[in-house]
């Protein structure tokens, strides 16, 4: 009763999109030919009609070229699904999926047998049915990747941003190469979960791996964008989860793309279960953590211990401008992505000028977002294609603040862009920081003394110490403002624990240009 109860627990609370009960076999289509054809990534290899349980809809698998992240050709297996109607003038718009956690072997490719749950399963856990079918019965040709090391042979990418987001756009690029579907122009790309992760990285990377396509709407269900937050979620409470064997997924995936330690993070005991993540699929990973406690498997955390915090800073998605309009669903019941994480994510698109349409869904957990929020998506999508302007959440930005220093005539500040820092910024960023300096600090006067003058009148008499840091993956500049700096300040960094407003320091986001964490000495 207790190893059915850890199954049952394991599965309602699965990162994914489709939760498979027996997974079917590796098929001889999934063998890539030896050698790979010459040819540029989405060029199709092969295809493969296969049955669909809905007369609307046909389908077929797909084997299609890609890079891996050493720029290597790859195949790269996935699905193809489009109406049985006739298409309309012009053909269908292009919809790209990008699903959840099946797990990391092969065999848990979604295009090996995505019709072939039993009737039990319903269309909770169908991911053809709740996914793919919804979108292809609204008039959309719909192309599903399996992503790098899932159906045809290679390295896991589970989430590995950059290799996520490659195999998407080859599928993209392959679906527009396949001959019995027609196509407009429009192009819409969905994820969910590791698939929101997959479709940030996509559209924070589309003009570097694809520039030629173009983007008319992004669409993320309860993105996995925050990993940090989510690997803490799991370390910190150390109580049995089953999204343990997630976190363990994650190490066994990037000890295989990036060569990772695996004895810097895990116990013995966690590392004796890897190789068999890299063997099986999602619910059996979830059913080998589900019992012992994270600390049972983990000794060091990897939010803080390098490199492996630098790999998840590299594969936490930014907050840059994206390509077209997003729209964000989330679950308030979620207890895998927590609501609360898409919120900061969201917040954090907004700031970077994105038109974000969130919706949270007051009932709706982790698998239940895809069906509670499809009306809105489809909507959404709808919109998109009638030409509206997009609709957004975001609050309206706040009114500029002139502050009286910017002039002309206004003196150039002192500094010294040290060179010790995670990267050093160069003097456009910083000419570019101090011209937005003195409104953020006018902003900001009521942390500074009232029986002084106006900080920003007093700024030209400070020195200030700027170094390159890196916070979840994102470049800050590091701004430190000194009214009596010692000798060498010009060299080395100055640390002052009081003085009061004489000493101040923030952080500034060259990619979003703006200023944060704001702090002032006390007085002693």
């Amino acid at each position: 009763m207790k190893s059915v109860s850890v199954l049952l627990l394991a599965c309602l609370a699965l990162l994914i999109a489709a939760c498979g009960v027996i997974n079917p076999q590796v098929t001889p289509f999934y063998t890539p030919p030896d050698p790979l054809p010459d040819g540029n990534p989405g060029d199709i290899i092969k295809t493969e009609k296969i049955e669909t349980n809905n007369a609307a809809v046909q389908a077929w698998r797909v084997m299609y070229l890609s890079r891996d992240l050493k720029g290597n050709p790859i195949a790269v297996t996935g699905l193809f699904a489009a109406p049985t109607a006739a298409p309309p003038d012009g053909g269908f718009p292009l919809f790209a999926i990008a699903h959840g956690t099946e797990g990391l072997a092969q065999k848990c490719a979604p295009s090996l047998d995505p019709w072939g749950l039993p009737p039990f399963a319903g269309e909770y856990l169908s991911f053809p049915d709740t996914a793919i079918v919804p979108f292809v019965q609204a008039g959309y040709a719909v192309v599903a990747t399996d992503y790098q090391g899932l159906g045809a042979p290679g390295t896991s990418s589970f989430l590995v941003g950059s290799a996520e987001a490659q195999s998407v756009v080859d599928s993209v690029r392959a679906l527009r190469n396949f001959d019995e579907v027609d196509l407009n122009d429009l192009t819409f790309i969905w994820g969910h979960s590791q698939g929101g992760h997959s479709i940030a990285f996509t559209a924070q990377l589309l003009q570097e791996l694809a520039p030629e396509i173009k983007l008319n709407g992004i669409l993320l269900a309860a993105p996995a964008a925050q990993l940090q937050t989510l690997v803490e979620t799991v370390l910190k409470p150390d109580q049995p989860s089953p999204v343990t064997g997630i976190a363990a997924m994650v190490a066994a995936s990037w000890n295989q793309a990036y060569d990772l330690q695996l004895d810097t993070v895990l116990t013995p005991a966690g590392i004796e279960k890897i190789p068999g993540l890299l063997q099986e699929c999602v619910l059996d990973s979830i059913a080998a953590f589900a019992i012992g406690r994270p600390s049972d498997f983990y000794y060091a955390d990897p939010t803080v211990t390098a490199p492996w915090s630098d790999v998840m800073n590299a594969n936490t998605p930014k907050p840059v401008l994206y390509p077209a309009p997003v729209f964000v669903a989330q679950g308030a019941s979620d207890t895998v992505v927590a609501p609360q994480a898409t919120e900061q994510f969201v917040n954090a698109l907004c700031s970077a000028g994105n038109a974000v349409q969130f919706n949270l869904y007051p009932n709706a957990d982790h698998l239940g977002v895809v069906k509670a929020s499809q009306s809105d998506a489809l909507a959404w999508l709808t919109a998109r294609i009638a030409g509206d302007a997009p609709p957004s959440t975001c609050p309206a930005p706040a009114p500029p603040v002139v502050a009286t220093l910017v002039a002309p005539t206004a003196p150039s500040l002192t500094h010294a862009i040290l060179t010790d820092g995670a990267f050093t910024p160069d003097a456009a960023t910083i000419a570019e920081l101090e011209a937005r300096l003195p409104a953020y600090l006018a902003q900001n006067q009521n942390k500074f003394s009232a029986l002084r003058e106006p900080i920003v009148e007093r700024l030209p008499n400070y020195k200030l110490q700027y170094w390159g840091e890196l916070a979840d993956g994102r470049r800050i500049i590091h701004v430190n403002a000194l009214c009596a700096p010692p000798d060498g300040w010009q060299t080395r960094r100055v640390l002052v624990l009081d003085g009061g407003d004489c000493f101040f320091n923030l952080e500034y986001d060259p990619a979003t240009k703006t200023f944060s964490r704001l702090s002032v000495n006390g007085e002693a």
